[in-house]
């Protein structure tokens, strides 16, 4: 996984050189999440990473997820996660769905 130097076509915003790591995973997280809304974690580390995915790569995603679970924006509900009701709304908001 790895930044993309275009502008994002939503937000006009660098995708590339001032994000951190962490934040790209981030992003992809919740991205995916707010997409198909409940995956288990190997789930999501599959969907994310290439079949022989990295130890960098598993771990930034299972940080992320701590992460954002911390945060309030994702919560697990049994072995899977999906984001919070609060993540969605806002999600609405900056997408004005």
């Amino acid at each position: 996984m790895q930044a993309n130097p275009r502008p994002c076509s939503e937000c006009g915003r660098d995708q590339g050189s001032t994000r951190d790591r962490s934040t790209i995973y981030e992003e992809a997280v919740m991205g995916l999440l707010l997409e198909e809304g409940l995956l288990t974690l190997p789930e999501l580390v599959l969907a994310l990473c290439k079949p022989a995915g990295s130890f960098s790569e598993r771990d930034g995603i299972e940080r992320a997820v701590r992460d954002l679970v911390g945060a309030g924006l994702l919560r697990f509900e049994g072995d899977s996660l999906l984001p919070t009701r609060t993540a969605l709304r806002f999600s609405t908001l900056e997408c004005g769905c």
